[in-house]
């Protein structure tokens, strides 16, 4: 039978008298709080001629979920664009899985992001070698009307070795700057083009028995003038994780609706208005 992570323990034993309903709920909140997260966004924006801009009665929408202690969550903007993502910590080792969306017409743009943090725990009582293989898999393709197309789809997955982690889902902040001074490792994925890609990576790190590494992982889809569909996943999976503890293992999985045909999209979406609150995403 395969090897299913189990949840660490969660606090020590509770105070006498107190009632089991009232631990569970300490627990899920206090001592999980540090350990996981899951993060989803989605942009649009109406005025992008070579960089989405505010000039000119520009408009920038977004929408996001989730965040730390979240184990999914799902975001979708559709008003100037289709935007689509989804985070989860789930699968047989508890790892991230995530799917980003996105398409526009001319003069218009669209982001789609996901994002993950798990920690683990090595309880085996020799020296270890981890391997976590990667796999992004997704389309990226430009409108035939001209004008500035710029289409892509990064992956980044990042190993940090440690207790504890600063939540942040911006990961190269996190890599550069807020855990400078942790032992860590990373590597990125791209598609610039192309239907039904595959690009493949890997992760290998050293544990010494009792060791705790987070692993977090980051996928991003930007569309101007064309599409950017990686729905099929940023899936990861260890090579062996019959040692390992996941700190969050397992709930009800959220309900994502199946994504919308990009070709029927259309110019019909750039139609929609939906009164969310603005922010300037990068070009």
């Amino acid at each position: 039978m395969p090897h299913q992570i189990k949840a660490l323990p969660l606090i020590k034993k509770a105070a006498a008298g107190l009632a089991l309903s009232a631990v569970i709920s300490f627990t899920a909140q206090a001592s999980l709080m540090p350990h996981y997260g899951a993060y989803a966004a989605g942009y649009t924006a109406s005025n992008c001629p070579s960089y989405c801009t505010t000039a000119n009665g520009g408009d920038m929408l977004n929408a996001n979920d989730g965040g730390l202690s979240s184990d999914n969550a799902y975001a979708t903007e559709v008003s100037y664009g289709y935007s689509q993502a989804y985070a989860a910590l789930d699968g047989a080792s508890y790892l991230p899985t995530l799917k980003v969306q996105a398409s526009s017409e001319y003069q218009k743009g669209s982001n789609a992001e996901a994002y993950a943090m798990q920690r683990y725990t090595y309880t085996g009582t020799e020296a270890t070698t981890i391997d976590l293989d990667l796999n992004l898999h997704g389309s990226v393709g430009d409108n035939v009307n001209g004008g500035y197309n710029s289409n892509n789809l990064r992956a980044d997955v990042a190993i940090f070795i440690g207790d504890s982690l600063e939540w942040s889902t911006d990961l190269a902040t996190l890599y550069y700057e807020l855990a400078y001074d942790m032992e860590k490792d990373k590597t990125s994925l791209y598609i610039n083009e192309g239907n039904d890609v595959n690009q493949l990576g890997s992760l290998s790190f050293d544990l010494e028995p009792g060791e705790n590494f987070f692993v977090v992982a980051s996928m991003k889809a930007k569309s101007r003038n064309g599409y950017a569909d990686a729905w099929n996943t940023l899936s990861l999976n260890f090579e062996d994780d019959s040692e390992l503890v996941a700190a969050f293992a397992g709930s009800t999985p959220v309900d994502v609706p199946e994504p919308a045909s990009l070709g029927m999209l259309g110019l019909a979406l750039s139609l929609l208005s939906f009164g969310q609150r603005k922010k300037h995403f990068n070009a």
